[in-house]
């Protein structure tokens, strides 16, 4: 299914890999849509690593329990909605980019330490690097005002964009706007722009047929400028956003793509001596994700 590159540490890593099989997970609620456990465990399968990647839905109430206990049980994990800023207080370090985005993503159990990353700002530059060669002076929208919308706006606003960050409760885009400098409004606040971009999770599988943004192709028409328009969610692969936008005449780019390229910086962050591609399809019954080619 998958082409890896492994680098010429592989016996010194199996060597750390053999003691025990190391668990980890994607911690999220909901999280079954997540299509990361095929993903790792296919990693770690054909990087011959004794590990296994597993779902951790975990209710908002017992969520501190879980992470209390955290340590004991797993080397490392994913974090997803609706836990991405709530997860800092139970870690013992997080990155530096980490603490300047607010949010994190990725948890490495390092000798009983629980260490934080933020790996969704690559994935998310990345994907938008195959659709825009250059960031800077352009003007991005950001739909969404939680974890991965810090990312995503952190990682325009160190590009050089001009961004504004749009969402249904005004209060929490003027937080974020305030944490980035930048604009702030109402969905009904859409203006033109080169850029738009969703990360909240409207569209998500299973809810297939619902937009975060209704009134996108009219938007759009009326605005007479054709922004690039990328979506988050990598499942179903063209959401009803992105299909709205492409009927609209906008060039888009899937979730996949970001997905694809944290997983990468991911999967290096827990195993030091990996990269891996890409090469096939994850597919499955809901709606898959395509592929694309990436490494760290």
């Amino acid at each position: 299914m998958h082409k890896f590159v492994v680098s010429a540490m592989v016996r010194e890593a199996n060597k750390i890999y053999k003691s025990a099989m190391k668990k980890y997970c994607v911690i999220g609620y909901p999280v079954k849509y997540s299509l990361s456990p095929r993903l790792f465990n296919t990693a770690f399968k054909k990087a011959k690593l004794s590990a296994k990647y597993e779902f951790a839905e975990v209710a908002p109430g017992d969520f501190g329990k879980f992470m209390r206990s955290f340590g004991a049980n797993f080397a490392g994990a994913n974090v997803t909605i609706p836990y991405k800023q709530d997860v800092i207080k139970y870690l013992d370090k997080i990155s530096e980019e980490a603490r300047k985005i607010g949010a994190v993503n990725v948890i490495v159990n390092k000798k009983g330490k629980l260490i934080g990353y933020n790996t969704d700002v690559f994935g998310a530059m990345a994907a938008l690097k195959t659709g825009i060669k250059s960031l800077r002076g352009k003007r991005a929208i950001v739909l969404g005002a939680g974890g991965a919308a810090r990312a995503v706006v952190y990682g325009l606003k160190k590009a050089g964009a001009y961004v504004t960050i749009l969402n249904r409760t005004l209060a929490r885009a003027k937080k974020l706007a305030r944490d980035f400098k930048c604009e702030f409004g109402g969905l009904e606040d859409f203006a033109p722009c080169d850029i738009l971009i969703n990360t909240t999770s409207v569209g998500m599988w299973p809810n297939i047929k619902v937009t975060p943004f209704p009134d996108l192709k009219k938007q759009i028409a009326s605005a007479q400028k054709r922004p690039v328009v990328m979506d988050i969610i990598y499942r179903p692969h063209i959401t009803k956003f992105l299909r709205d936008a492409k009927s609209a005449g906008c060039r888009i780019i899937t979730g996949d793509k970001m997905f694809y390229a944290q997983a990468a910086k991911t999967f290096k962050i827990w195993t030091h001596f990996y990269r891996f591609r890409n090469s096939d399809p994850l597919t499955s019954g809901g709606g898959g994700a395509s592929s694309t080619s990436v490494s760290p």
